[in-house]
């Protein structure tokens, strides 16, 4: 799974600052972004 991958490569803990330099969008997105993560996905990656 590509977020998977994206999420290996960090190192240390997931912030909004990390996510949104990667997805390329604003903090609120990222924000938004690794809620959905951590409701939908499996969270034992972050």
């Amino acid at each position: 799974m590509f977020i998977n991958k994206l999420l290996d490569d960090i190192t240390g803990q997931l912030t909004t600052s990390k996510w949104a330099g990667i997805a390329k969008c604003s903090q609120d997105t990222a924000l938004r972004d690794i809620h959905d993560l951590l409701i939908n996905d499996n969270p034992e990656h972050i």
